[in-house]
Parts: structure tokens; C-alpha cells; sequence
């Protein structure tokens, strides 16, 4: 979730100047703008949410209130819809063609 949210702050206050203009922002915002500029598909938003969620399990205190153990299905799953935001990004973003787009789990 970290990685996302930092990815679409750089993209978001570098390309939408509503963002650039906040002082702070936060995943759900980033993730809708991106969104309702186009950059990115409804089931990114969708299943950023989801992982957005799981970000903090980071904290052992929080995997022992729900407990949650993640475990490398657990980080799998994450991560596809972070490959799918770059992928999405890439596909849609003016002047982003010339960068490779982001592999999948199984490449």
C-alpha cells in the first residue's frame, strides 16, 4: 500500500495540478484521481483498496489483533495489483511510453 501511495503521489502532484495544490493526500484520493483522469482501470482501484488494508500488518501488534499471519500468498497477492497500477500507468499516462512495463508474478 506504501508503495502505491507513494508511487501515485509522485504521478498525481507531477501531472494533476488539483493534487499538486493539496498540501497533504492520502491512497483513497490518489487512487480516485487517478482513476477519474483515466491512468488507471477500476479493479486497480479496487484491489488497492484491499491491500491498503493489509499495509499494516507490517505492525505485529496489528497481525496479532486480527489474527493475520501474511505469508507469501499473502504478499503475492498484494503485490499483483501494485504490477497492474505501473502496468495501467504506463498503458495510459502521456509520455510514458518508452518505459517497460512492470512483469507479472509468474515472469
Amino acid at each position: 500500500g506504501s508503495l502505491v501511495e507513494g508511487l501515485l503521489d509522485d504521478v498525481m502532484r507531477r501531472r494533476d495540478p488539483e493534487v499538486r495544490s493539496q498540501k497533504d493526500t492520502n491512497l483513497a484520493l490518489l487512487l480516485n484521481r487517478a482513476h477519474s483522469r483515466g491512468w488507471i482501470q477500476p479493479d486497480v482501484v479496487d484491489f488497492s483498496q484491499i491491500v491498503r488494508e493489509y499495509r499494516n500488518f507490517v505492525h505485529p501488534r496489528e497481525q496479532h489483533r486480527r489474527r493475520i499471519t501474511p505469508d507469501e500468498d499473502t504478499v503475492l497477492m498484494c503485490w499483483q495489483p501494485v504490477l497492474a497500477l505501473i502496468n495501467d500507468l504506463h498503458e495510459r499516462l502521456p509520455g510514458s511510453r518508452g518505459v517497460a512495463p512492470a512483469r507479472s508474478v509468474s515472469d
